[in-house]
């Protein structure tokens, strides 16, 4: 996987024989909107007694912040935030002497009278509102009207974020730094969309407003044993927490025959014993490796499973010991390794 994949990137099209190229969202950047719609805010859904309107008094101030909106848009238009996810953004510009709206690959024209009057709703266009607010935060005097903010804002209930999770598995598989991109330093808590020092980017391809939301936690696996995780580099280790899932002989004890058991102290104190540069936690041989509901199983694993890691551990000298004979039983080994069997 790639950044393209990931974030996002140019796919191509293909309809009617005619080959196209458009910007397609990756699972990431999904994930992050989907999640930010549901940082602390309610549904969008809005009742009809619940909309209000500006009044007319109001309407002379809007007059003007509009007449300056309509000056200050460049040629090439102007990138204001949805309503709906402000991390989308779409691009009003001018046209004709008309005000139009360009989202999604397509154009929608903005009714400037719902702009100036403020009757918004949400359920049919969010451009035209995200325009009056937009108009009002940077147009409209709070001092000389402090009511208007009031009057634009929407009664809804706002309830706690909902959280999502992102989990990335065998993490260190993959370039991490070439595959978050600039993103890499969005991850960082208090950079989070709704954290002390929130920070967006513009993305390359859509040119997008881009921020990851404080509500989603991003979880990554590894097999710490496997030297491909020295591929990820410091900056992306600082901005992640480790953990390590120590191989747990309990739950081989609930889920394994007796003989399984013995075996996993017998491969602990080969490990144990012979270890060189890495710590034991990293070296020992997972739990589920011993899970076996009879010896036949159990044979299985041994011979195709265990023995040929603890081999690959002592053929790259993480382990110092002599290549262990494939024609070796588990009750030799035992034999030799449990810690009953050595006292």
């Amino acid at each position: 996987m790639d950044y393209e994949d990931f974030v996002e990137g140019i796919k191509p099209k293909t309809e009617n024989g005619t080959v196209s190229y458009e910007v397609e969202d990756g699972i990431f950047k999904k994930i992050c909107e989907e999640g930010q719609s549901h940082l602390n805010r309610g549904s969008h859904f809005i009742k009809e007694e619940n909309r209000v309107s500006v009044s007319q008094a109001v309407h002379n101030d809007i007059d003007e912040a509009i007449n300056s909106f309509l000056k200050d848009i460049p040629k090439e238009g102007i990138y204001i935030p949805s309503v709906r996810n402000p991390s989308k953004m779409f691009l009003v510009y001018k046209e004709g002497g008309s005000l139009y709206a360009k989202g999604d690959g397509r154009s929608y024209p903005i009714r400037m009278k719902s702009v100036r009057a403020g009757e918004y709703d949400y359920r049919h266009q969010s451009y035209e509102p995200a325009v009056g607010q937009y108009i009002r935060k940077h147009y409209l005097s709070i001092t000389d009207s402090p009511h208007i903010v009031e009057k634009t804002v929407w009664n809804e209930e706002t309830r706690s974020s909902e959280n999502y999770v992102l989990i990335i598995d065998e993490i260190n598989r993959g370039n991490v730094s070439k595959i978050f991109g600039e993103l890499i330093t969005l991850l960082e808590a208090d950079k989070r969309i709704g954290g002390d020092h929130p920070i967006r980017v513009t993305l390359p391809y859509s040119k997008e407003s881009f921020g990851v939301p404080s509500n989603l936690y991003i979880i990554g696996t590894m097999n710490t044993t496997d030297r491909s995780v020295g591929n990820i580099d410091y900056a992306v280790r600082r901005r992640f927490a480790f953990a390590t899932l120590k191989a747990d002989r309990e739950l081989v004890e609930q889920n394994s025959i007796l003989e399984a058991v013995t075996l996993f102290d017998a491969v602990e104190s080969f490990i144990k014993k012979h270890q060189i540069d890495m710590d034991f936690e990293d070296l020992m041989v997972g739990h589920s490796y011993f899970f076996a509901k009879d010896e036949y199983e159990l044979e299985l694993k041994w011979q195709y499973e265990i023995l040929p890691l603890l081999n690959e551990y002592i053929k790259d000298g993480i382990v110092n010991a002599k290549p262990i004979g494939s024609d070796m039983t588990i009750a030799d080994f035992v034999g030799e390794w449990h810690p009953a069997s050595a006292q």
